[in-house]
């Protein structure tokens, strides 16, 4: 998948997709560690847009897995790419107001990160969030879940940030990214020769 992802970084989020939808049943362990490769292989240039449109794809295929795919994305990137982390996974979901209760999860881990071809079942179990719709005393919405796990996650982007990124996608009339497309970079005109 990163040889894929590396060959054709503009596919990247269809091919995180494809591999969630193949794996569909797989824990949110699996999930975050998909997503965790898929950054890796683009690398530490990696964009706002490049970024939102990963996390977008895959939470689209796994909103189950939001927290951890949030966690994954603000511990694999730069601070200032996790506003457009929390907008991209707050604007793909169904319902980012349901309320919901924290779960800690614990599950093995299934696939080796160097190697997604070999299959591998580690004894250690890992910490993994989850969220229940069930009624407890602390439930909060799962937007505001999304914001408290990147903090936890190591988030130094700043609550306001984090915070509006949010706001401006709940309060907007369309979803983040509003484009599919990736900007190429142009290339800057040819000065003009100057006459004597």
């Amino acid at each position: 998948m990163q040889n894929q992802i590396r060959a054709d970084r503009m596919h990247a989020p269809e091919i995180v997709s494809d591999a969630l939808k193949a794996n569909s049943r797989e824990p949110i362990l699996c999930v975050s560690t998909i997503v965790r490769a898929a950054i890796r292989a683009l690398g530490d240039s990696i964009s706002k847009l490049e970024v939102a449109r990963l996390v977008r794809a895959a939470v689209e295929a796994r909103p189950d897995a939001v927290l951890q795919i949030v966690r994954t994305a603000v511990m694999e990137t730069r601070p200032q790419l996790h506003p457009d982390i929390l907008a991209a996974a707050v604007g793909a979901l169904p319902d980012p107001f349901i309320r919901v209760c924290l779960q800690h999860l614990q599950e093995v881990p299934c696939v080796d990160e160097t190697f997604f071809e070999e299959r591998k079942r580690s004894p250690a179990e890992e910490d993994v969030l989850g969220y229940g719709i069930d009624d407890c005393p602390d439930s909060t919405t799962l937007a505001e879940l999304i914001v408290t796990t990147a903090i936890a996650a190591g988030s130094t982007a700043g609550a306001d940030a984090l915070y509006g990124s949010i706001d401006n996608v709940l309060s907007g009339p369309w979803l983040f990214p509003d484009t599919d497309e990736i900007p190429l970079p142009t290339p800057l005109p040819s000065p003009s020769p100057v006459s004597p």
